[in-house]
């Protein structure tokens, strides 16, 4: 199907409604129901369903009312028109903070199991992509990165654990670098309105994780298990083994502390590394954006978005963030706006192929186990 084309509607078994909804009007040919205007330049307008419109508990979601706010503010559609092919830059650009995570990935999994870095490259990509378009919460990806590593030859408890301590010291980088971007805003005498309630919240989470990481050491999906089990041991007999084994393999992950920390520094080195986009946007947008500031709007709104993972992808949070941060360091609140537009797109050009190769692995795994 096509990109965005629905392939069923749900509780229509038959497929009456969808054909009448998408293959009524010239039979055989699928109609959407938008409304666009293809401009000179090669440019289109989505007005939005010719049909009807979306509502969510009486919010209107038609995209013609997205268009709408955003050509009440000019500055946003010039920005965004000056950065133009340079959003193909930009979305390669995110090539090096990724592989920096598929460093820090690989030297979890790499004693024990044969995936080559290739390998763990493409299922780190997935793995972010997931998290950021798919209707999740953001650990959704990392379930799915833990699934893609494991159809491609890790074992199901290596590939658990070594995601779970992936994600722990993932989280730790976030932790270190927003505290590091708050006491920088904080002395530049910038935000303090919301930089320290936010510093006191980076360490309130900070101690929560350290807890976190002291229980992954004490055997925590037996005890679950048992206590899932306790009613019926018989029943949870497989879980309880399965957790052992989860169990066996975050211990001999965290016993390998030399490439536990590796793994930390190659996550703070990716969360510098993003820091330089907001520099490149800059660039693009004409802005002078020095890297101090790009820390500090890349680390603080990736460490509120982290607070808030059950948001699938962030949607808003990130947006927020950016513009508060923005006008605390004196940018014009177009800017962080811009800069939050700039992100979702890079997000779609990098992730939708992410998402189209991971739908050909279980493809491919389906067909095999046929």
């Amino acid at each position: 199907p096509m990109p965005s084309m629905p392939v069923y509607l749900w509780n229509d078994p038959d497929a009456v409604r969808y054909r009448e909804s998408y293959f009524d009007t010239w039979p055989g040919v699928w109609r959407h129901g938008d409304w666009v205007v293809m401009h000179s330049d090669g440019s289109v307008s989505i007005h939005g369903r010719s049909d009807s419109t979306l509502n969510r508990q009486g919010v209107r979601l038609g995209s013609s009312d997205f268009y709408d706010v955003l050509e009440t503010m000019p500055g946003i559609a010039e920005a965004l028109a000056t950065v133009g092919w340079g959003i193909i830059a930009i979305a390669a650009f995110e090539l090096v903070p990724l592989t920096a995570k598929t460093w820090a990935w690989h030297t979890v999994l790499k004693a024990e199991t044969d995936l080559s870095f290739r390998e763990v490259l493409a299922a780190r990509w997935i793995r972010q992509s997931v998290s950021q378009l798919l209707p999740v919460a953001q650990v959704g990806g990392d379930m799915v990165g833990t699934r893609v590593i494991y159809m491609r030859g890790a074992g199901g408890a290596v590939a658990g654990a070594g995601t779970l301590v992936d994600m722990t010291m993932g989280a730790v980088a976030q932790v270190v670098c927003t505290s590091a971007a708050l006491l920088l805003l904080l002395a530049a005498g910038e935000g303090a309105m919301f930089a320290q309630p936010a510093l006191i919240g980076s360490i309130v989470f900070a101690a929560g994780l350290a807890a976190f990481v002291w229980q992954q050491q004490r055997a925590p999906f037996a005890m679950i298990s048992r206590a899932l089990g306790s009613s019926s041991r018989t029943r949870f007999a497989a879980v309880l083994a399965n957790a052992q084994g989860l169990d066996e393999a975050l211990e001999r992950v965290y016993r390998r502390r030399g490439a536990v920390f590796e793994n930390l520094l190659w996550q703070l080195g990716a969360q510098l590394l993003a820091a330089g986009e907001i520099v490149i946007f800059g660039f693009f947008l004409g802005v002078d954006v020095g890297f101090g500031d790009a820390f500090i709007l890349q680390c603080v709104s990736r460490g509120i978005r982290l607070v808030v993972f059950f948001v699938p992808g962030g949607y808003g949070v990130q947006e927020g963030s950016l513009v508060v941060l923005a006008v605390a360091l004196g940018f014009d609140p177009d800017f962080g706006l811009v800069v939050a537009l700039l992100k979702r797109a890079r997000e779609v050009i990098v992730g939708v192929p992410a998402v189209l190769v991971w739908y050909r692995y279980e493809n491919a795994r389906a067909a095999a186990s046929a």
